[in-house]
């Protein structure tokens, strides 16, 4: 046989080299991360996952990637992603779904496929095998077939909702924050028949209880007079003394007609309290007569 010429007899040389020590046709490192294998039923979903460590300067070919949509009648890949990894390394997830109705535990597998590199060497690649996995039925059929068992039946229909009570108890709570609301403003005073009469007439109790009360003529008295001043206090929302009863007098022009009682009132009080602690002719009469009279003052009625 003729030999080739010397440069072609090294070439030949070279390639038989590469081949005995495996370089040219080199595949990437692939490794698969799978979950159980067993125990799925229809519409389970199974993740996979390849880490790959291509050689220095190969790339992967994108195209040799599987493509989401059906793999075959029971099978669908429903998801690909491709995430680098550390160096040249890369992620591969890929999710499948199984449309399989199985009458009994049934053997099956995920078609493998192959990864197509391509670098300064040439194309190599990586095969995936396929992936064996059981599925099993949702119920089984000796369950249907046993003697005195009935089939599985339709789930049952939810009750429906109970919507009275959650009217009642919000009926219920906006009654209760009403009569809360209407009695605050009572209490503030906000209603025209709570401030009608309100201050003279808790005075008026309070004189009638003192006198019904029994106790010391002295002591009952300087209680009168402390509880009539206090209804004035209020009707001026701020302590009221002697000195400012021209003041009072210009911003509540209705007891204007009571001036002379009133100014009579304050003057026996000071005696009272400040001074020897008489009243001279100013006595208990008197004053439940003032506190009626500012009682009928406050009402708006004519005295």
């Amino acid at each position: 046989m003729r030999l080739p010429p010397r440069p072609s007899r090294k070439l030949a040389a070279a390639c038989a080299l590469a081949v005995a020590t495996g370089w040219a046709d080199a595949a990437p490192t692939v490794r698969l991360a799978a979950p159980h294998a067993y125990g799925y039923t229809v519409g389970d979903t199974v993740r996979h996952v390849l880490t790959v460590d291509p050689e220095p300067g190969d790339r992967l070919d994108m195209a040799s990637l599987p493509q989401p949509g059906p793999v075959n009648r029971w099978l669908e890949l429903r998801r690909v992603a491709v995430e680098p990894g550390p160096g040249t390394q890369l992620n591969i997830a890929l999710e499948y779904q199984t449309f399989y109705v199985p009458l009994t535990v049934k053997t099956l597998a995920i078609p493998g496929f192959s990864l197509r590199f391509t670098g300064t060497t040439g194309t190599t690649t990586a095969a995936i095998p396929a992936w064996p996995f059981s599925v099993s039925p949702v119920h089984g059929l000796a369950v249907l077939s046993g003697d005195g068992l009935d089939a599985v039946q339709a789930d049952a229909s939810p009750a429906a909702p109970d919507t009275a009570t959650p009217l009642i108890r919000s009926g219920g709570l906006a009654l209760a924050g009403l009569l809360a609301l209407a009695y605050l403003g009572h209490l503030r005073g906000f209603w025209g028949w709570g401030r009608r009469g309100r201050h003279f007439r808790e005075a008026r109790r309070a004189l009638r209880r003192l006198a019904t009360g029994g106790g010391g003529e002295a002591a009952v008295l300087r209680a009168g007079f402390a509880v009539v001043h206090r209804a004035f206090d209020r009707t001026l929302e701020e302590p009221l003394f002697a000195e400012r009863l021209p003041q009072f007098f210009a911003d509540h022009a209705a007891y204007a007609g009571m001036r002379g009682e009133i100014e009579a009132f304050f003057q026996a009080s000071y005696a009272l309290f400040f001074g020897e602690g008489g009243v001279g002719n100013y006595g208990w009469d008197r004053l439940e007569n003032l506190c009626r009279a500012c009682l009928r003052i406050e009402r708006n009625r004519p005295a």
